[in-house]
C-alpha cells in the first residue's frame, strides 16, 4: 500500500469515531432525560394522577397512555456505554393532535300567511307582530346549538347586545326642496318617470271622438258608406305648441308601430316667444301630449326619421338648412348644414336611400336643387345636381329650371327617383348620370296635371309580385288625383283619373301592404279610401272630420267645420292611417284586417 492510501485510510477511521461518539453521547443525553422526568413523575400523588385522567378527554388519555409506556420501555434500559455503536435508523411516533373548529349557519324565517297556508304552521306570532325571525345554527364536531332571535327592537347574538332603532324622520325646509326641485336629476327624472305614469293611467280610458263614430254611423244610415271598413282609433292635439300650427309631414318610425313623428308651421298668431320650428313625437300610449319635442329656428318643412339609429331625427327647413335632432341630447339640434354650401331654398323632400353600410341623405329644394349628405361625416355635402330642362328649340338658350314640389325614390332603387313640380309636370330622373360629359339628368317627363302636383306615391309589394307594384299616383290642387304606368318605354302612361273631390287635394299615399288601397286627403276635410280590387272609380271610405253631432228632441242636427287635412301617412303594417289638418290636429284609423290582405 502507498502512503496516499494509507493517509486516507487512517481519515475515514478518524470520521467514523467522531460519528460514533457524537451518536453515543445524543443517546445517552435522551436516557438522562427520561429518568429525570420519571423521578419528577413520581414525586406527584396518585389521587392528583387520577382527577387529571378523569378530567382529561378520551383522547388526551390515549396519548397519555402512549406517553407512559415509551416511557417504561426507555427506563428498563440501563445506560450503557457502548463503544464502536453505529446509527442505523431512528423510528418516532408523532401524534398530532386534532382542533375543534366551529361552524355556524344563518337563516332567515318569515313567517306570512301565505306560509302558514302551505305548511301548516301555527300561529306562532300575533297579528300585530308579523315580523321576520332568524334562526342561527353553530355546529362543531361535540354537538349542534340551534338559536332562534325573533326580530324586536333588541336582540343577542352571541354575548353582544345589538339594539335596532328607526330611522330619524328628516325635514326639509323650503329651500332646500326648492334646490332638489330645481336640481338637473330630479327634473330628469320626473320627466322621464311622468310619461310613464301618464301611458298607464291612460290605457283603459274612453275614445270620445271613437263615440262620436257611432253617432255618425246611426244617423248617416242612409249613407252607402260603411264604418266597418275604417274606424277612427285616437285623437292627437297638443295644446302647449301645437295650436294654430298647419302641419307639414308625417312619418311612422320604421321600427315601432306606435311612434308617429309630426312636423308643424310656424305659429302666426303666437308669441315671440313660441319657438318658430317645431316638431314632436307622438306615443300612441301617451295621448295627453307629446313624448319629445324638438325646436329649431326655422319653420320645418319635412321632418323624417333615421331608419338607421332610433334616437336621431333629420329636418328640412324654410331656410334650406338641414337640421340634426338626438333625443338624448334634449331639444336642440346637435348638427347643421351651412348656408354657403347646399341650399338656399325651401326643402320641401328629403329621404334616406341605400343600405346599413351605404347610404346617403337626399335632398331637394324648390329651386330644382338636389344635394346628397353624409352623415357618417358630419352631414358633408357629396354632391350637387340642379334639376333643369334643356329647350328643345334652341340648344344655346339658358335651361330652364324645374320648381319641385315632391320627390319619391322607388323601394330598393337608388338612383332613379320621381319629382312633381308647381308646372303639374311630372319627371323622372337619375341621380348618378351614365354619361360622364352629359349634364341632363332629366330621363322623361309628363303634363299630369293642370296645376301644381302636391304629391306623389309609389306602390311597392313587399313581395315584389302584385301586377300593381311600381305604379304612381299624383294628386294635384286641380282636385284630382290619377294613377300613372311609368314602366312601359321609359314614358308614363295614364291609367285612370279620381275626381271624386271637390277641392285641393294636398295628399295621396299607398297602402304599405296591400298595393290596392291608397289614401287621399284634400282641403274640405274628406279623408277618401280607395281600393282598386273593388271600385276603380269611387271610394269605399269619403268621410269628412270635424263634424259635431247636436241631439235636439231626438233628431240630430251636425254642424260642419271645416279644416283642411293636408297630410296622410299610413303605417308599416298597413293597418293603421295618420292625417293632419291645418290646425294641428292628428286624428288616427284603424284599417279592418280582412280588407288588408293582399289580392293578387
Amino acid at each position: 500500500m502507498s502512503e496516499k492510501e494509507e493517509l486516507e485510510k487512517k481519515l475515514r477511521e478518524l470520521k467514523q469515531r467522531r460519528q460514533a461518539r457524537t451518536h453515543r453521547s445524543n443517546i445517552e443525553e435522551t436516557v438522562e432525560n427520561l429518568v429525570r422526568q420519571k423521578e419528577a413523575k413520581s414525586i406527584i400523588p396518585e389521587e392528583e394522577q387520577k382527577t387529571e385522567i378523569k378530567n382529561t378527554s378520551p383522547i388526551k388519555q390515549q396519548q397519555q397512555n402512549q406517553q407512559k409506556q415509551c416511557e417504561q420501555q426507555q427506563a428498563n434500559i440501563q445506560p450503557q456505554k457502548i463503544r464502536n455503536m453505529e446509527f442505523v435508523q431512528f423510528v418516532g411516533e408523532i401524534n398530532i393532535v386534532s382542533k375543534e373548529k366551529q361552524t355556524y349557519e344563518v337563516k332567515i324565517q318569515c313567517n306570512l300567511d301565505q306560509e302558514k297556508q302551505f305548511h301548516n304552521q301555527p300561529d306562532y306570532v300575533e297579528e300585530k307582530e308579523k315580523t321576520q325571525s332568524m334562526k342561527v345554527q353553530t355546529s362543531n364536531t361535540q354537538k349542534q346549538e340551534q338559536q332562534e332571535i325573533i326580530k324586536s327592537p333588541t336582540q343577542i347574538i352571541g354575548n353582544k347586545q345589538q339594539i335596532f332603532t328607526q330611522p330619524e324622520k328628516v325635514t326639509l325646509s323650503q329651500e332646500d326642496i326648492s334646490h332638489i326641485t330645481k336640481s338637473k336629476n330630479f327634473l330628469d327624472f320626473f320627466h322621464r318617470s311622468s310619461k310613464l305614469v301618464e301611458k298607464v293611467l291612460e290605457k283603459d280610458q274612453i275614445d270620445i271622438c271613437a263615440l262620436e263614430d257611432i253617432i255618425g254611423q246611426q244617423v248617416h244610415n242612409e249613407q252607402n258608406v260603411t264604418k266597418s271598413y275604417l274606424t277612427h282609433y285616437l285623437k292627437l292635439k297638443d295644446t302647449q305648441y301645437s295650436q294654430n300650427r298647419v302641419i307639414t309631414s308625417l312619418e311612422w318610425s320604421p321600427n315601432r308601430n306606435d311612434l308617429l313623428l309630426a312636423s308643424y308651421s310656424q305659429n302666426e298668431q303666437g308669441n315671440i316667444n313660441d319657438p318658430v320650428g317645431l316638431v314632436a313625437l307622438w306615443s300612441l300610449g301617451l295621448k295627453s301630449r307629446p313624448e319629445f319635442y324638438c325646436f329649431c329656428q326655422s319653420q320645418v318643412t319635412v321632418a323624417k326619421f333615421y331608419p338607421y339609429q332610433e334616437n336621431l331625427i333629420l329636418g328640412g327647413l324654410y331656410n334650406g338648412q338641414i337640421v340634426l335632432w338626438d333625443l338624448r341630447a334634449k331639444t336642440l339640434p346637435v348638427s347643421r348644414t351651412s348656408f354657403t354650401v347646399g341650399h338656399s331654398y325651401p326643402i320641401y323632400s328629403l329621404d334616406v336611400v341605400g343600405s346599413l353600410n351605404a347610404h346617403n341623405i337626399v335632398s331637394v329644394s324648390n329651386d330644382g336643387k338636389l344635394c346628397t349628405w353624409n352623415l357618417s361625416m358630419g352631414t358633408m355635402l357629396q354632391k350637387t345636381v340642379d334639376q333643369q330642362l334643356q329647350n328643345a328649340q334652341n340648344s344655346t338658350k339658358q335651361k330652364q329650371d324645374i320648381n319641385v314640389t315632391c320627390m319619391q325614390f322607388p323601394q330598393g332603387d337608388t338612383n332613379n327617383f320621381y319629382i312633381g313640380a308647381e308646372d303639374g309636370q311630372i319627371y323622372r330622373s337619375q341621380l348618378h348620370q351614365k354619361q360622364n360629359n352629359s349634364s341632363q339628368n332629366i330621363v322623361s317627363q309628363c303634363q299630369a296635371h293642370d296645376a301644381m302636383i302636391s304629391s306623389l306615391s309609389i306602390s311597392n309589394d313587399p313581395n315584389g309580385v302584385h301586377q300593381l307594384s311600381g305604379l304612381v299616383l299624383t294628386s294635384s290642387f286641380d282636385w284630382t288625383v290619377k294613377l300613372w304606368n311609368p314602366k312601359q318605354g321609359g314614358e308614363f302612361k295614364h291609367i285612370q283619373t279620381f275626381d271624386y273631390s271637390e277641392d285641393y287635394v294636398f295628399d295621396v299615399q299607398w297602402n304599405t301592404v296591400n298595393p290596392t288601397i291608397f289614401a287621399s286627403v284634400d282641403g274640405e276635410g274628406y279623408l277618401d279610401i280607395f281600393d282598386l280590387s273593388e271600385d276603380i272609380e269611387n271610394p269605399q271610405y269619403h268621410e269628412q272630420e270635424g263634424i259635431l253631432f247636436i241631439q235636439i228632441q231626438q233628431k240630430y242636427i251636425y254642424l260642419k267645420d271645416k279644416y283642411a287635412l293636408n297630410k296622410c301617412k299610413w303605417s308599416n303594417d298597413g293597418l293603421k292611417i295618420a292625417t293632419g289638418d291645418s290646425r294641428g290636429t292628428i286624428n288616427i284609423y284603424n284599417l279592418d284586417k280582412k280588407k288588408n290582405e293582399t289580392k293578387k
